[in-house]
């Protein structure tokens, strides 16, 4: 559930500190159960509610932080991870210099907060008391208040100086699922498209899957694919002062902190060879590092627009996770239990590239009682599903 300003602001007081810390029942209905013979109902939901934000924050943030933050579901969901941020940091801010960096729908603040500590002065606008509220919270929880700064603001009316360096997040849940186009996000396309001609340059954040052809028109623009823990997180649209170089490139971030590593490679290698299924499946961990990929290690593709690559011998990249493949099967929800059945499966994880299929139930579906922790690849060839079934390499 989402929280109420009113509940947002309880949390802040020593008493839900005290509350957040305490010893509760691990059953969420008894925790409330006994928090209501001390607070409100709505006190109690409240508590309860932020302690699940929390535990949840523990993947994109470090656990000391993680367990300080205030935000509702919905932001939380929304927000970057430290790190990614701390990365968009070290590019915008050196380009803002004295000046600031214009964090537009800045959420709870995460983004901000990790530009900001790579040394970045930070203002972020966002039109939800509730965002702000939590922003402020968490950029004095994380010791960067001296360098970020929040206002309520529509963004869309906001007069954006010519020379600034904006970074952008639009929301993309709109429709209440998250969306994939720019005729999906709020604020809108025309916005959107609008900013590298009003300012001198900056980060529009989009979804990973975007069709390029729906950045046709903007000029020079960078496409940076992000990918973390093995995933491609983010697409970051540079433009202006922002831009690189390449039209497209790849980058993965690993680690926190000081220990923060990052990979970059220019996308766009051509010539990558068709070919058959392979004894090892890589999945980027960003999709534009998927040419330089095949290109460095003589990969291939099963079809031009499947971004799985295939090889014969492993290789160690931290451009993508490795896979062995143990076994192909149709695209169907009944050959592939089969299968995963004859091959012991316990927990399944499903990866689909393509096909509309709700991950979750599908997990649960076709995951076993045996040992064997598998992977799905379901995806389409022409009109044709397929699956390949891998075990990490």
């Amino acid at each position: 559930m989402e929280l109420t300003l009113e509940q947002l602001e309880y949390l802040q007081t020593s008493e839900a500190a005290e509350l957040l810390a305490a010893d509760l029942p691990a059953d969420e209905l008894a925790a409330q159960k006994w928090l209501r013979r001390h607070v409100s109902d709505e006190q109690a939901v409240a508590v309860v509610v932020l302690r699940q934000v929390r535990r949840k924050a523990e993947a994109k943030f470090p656990r000391d932080l993680a367990g300080q933050l205030l935000a509702t579901e919905t932001l939380m969901q929304q927000a970057s991870s430290l790190a990614l941020a701390r990365y968009v940091g070290g590019l915008l801010g050196p380009l803002a210099g004295p000046g600031e960096v214009l964090d537009l729908c800045s959420g709870m603040g995460a983004d901000a907060i990790g530009m900001a500590m790579t040394g970045a002065t930070v203002v972020g606008y966002d039109d939800s008391p509730a965002a702000v509220m939590c922003a402020g919270h968490n950029a004095r929880a994380a010791g960067v208040q001296e360098r970020c700064r929040f206002e309520l603001a529509d963004v869309t009316r906001l007069a954006l100086p010519a020379e600034a360096i904006v970074h952008i997040d639009p929301d993309r849940r709109v429709t209440g699922r998250r969306g994939v186009s720019m005729t999906e996000c709020r604020p809108a396309e025309l916005f959107l498209r609008a900013l590298p001609d009003r300012t001198a340059g900056g980060a529009i954040k989009l979804s990973p899957v975007l069709d390029a052809c729906e950045l046709s028109g903007w000029g020079r623009v960078t496409r940076e694919y992000i990918g973390q823990n093995g995933q491609c997180r983010q697409l970051l649209v540079r433009y202006g002062r922002a831009a690189g170089q390449a039209e497209a490139m790849a980058t993965v971030v690993g680690g926190e902190g000081d220990e923060m590593h990052v990979v970059s490679v220019p996308g766009g290698q051509a010539g990558v060879r068709p070919g058959p299924v392979g004894a090892y499946v890589i999945d980027p961990g960003a999709a534009g590092a998927t040419d330089d990929l095949a290109a460095r290690h003589g990969l291939w593709r099963l079809d031009r627009n499947l971004l799985l690559l295939f090889g014969d011998s492993p290789i160690d990249t931290p451009l993508g996770r490795l896979f062995k493949v143990v076994a192909e099967a149709p695209g169907r929800q009944r050959d592939i239990a089969r299968a995963l059945k004859a091959l012991d499966a316990g927990t399944v994880h499903v990866k689909p590239r393509g096909v509309p299929i709700q991950t979750d139930p599908m997990q649960k579906a076709l995951s076993g009682r045996g040992k064997r922790r598998l992977v799905v690849f379901w995806f389409r060839v022409g009109a044709v599903q397929r699956a390949i079934i891998a075990e990490p390499g």
